[in-house]
């Protein structure tokens, strides 16, 4: 069974995929900043959906409900649109809150580096081995390996 695991961004929407508890796959998925907001969302839902399969467990990271910047109207707009997506195609889904993924990981307060720094060694490994680097994508494959961790782990699906 593969469990995908995606933390959704306009700027690196990272996409983790386990399979039978091995990491096998990682994407990130980058849109043209210069692009509209409705073409960068419609080119990331596309991305995503070449990656998963019809019978995948997806999870998703959910909002911060305590976000208030101008990044967190497009950053919603994304997550929905996933949402709508995964729900129209018949995809098994469910997300998470973002410091549910955290306190899994470490705890309900660890940074991004933290929870980089959690990940198994071989697995850790094959992040690194993408050549992403910490502000180019990164970071966001280790959260969307926590999500795919948790997900696997709960299976909690609609």
């Amino acid at each position: 069974m593969r469990v995908v695991g995606i933390d959704q961004s306009l700027t690196h929407t990272a996409v983790v995929v386990l399979e039978d508890g091995d990491l096998v796959g990682c994407h990130v998925i980058k849109s043209n900043k210069k692009d509209s907001i409705e073409q960068r969302i419609a080119y990331v839902w596309e991305m995503i959906d070449m990656i998963i399969d019809d019978d995948d467990l997806v999870y998703l990271e959910g909002l911060s409900y305590g976000s208030n910047s101008i990044s967190a109207r497009p950053l919603a707009g994304l997550y929905y649109h996933i949402l709508v997506n995964l729900n129209n195609g018949g995809y098994i889904y469910d997300n998470f809150p973002p410091k549910t993924i955290k306190k899994f990981a470490l705890n309900g307060n660890a940074k991004k580096p933290e929870m980089f720094a959690e990940i198994p060694e071989s697995d850790r490994n094959i992040l690194i081995d993408t050549g992403y680097k910490k502000t180019t994508g990164l970071m966001d494959l280790s959260d969307a390996y926590w999500i795919a961790r948790y997900g696997e782990q709960h299976k909690e699906v609609k």
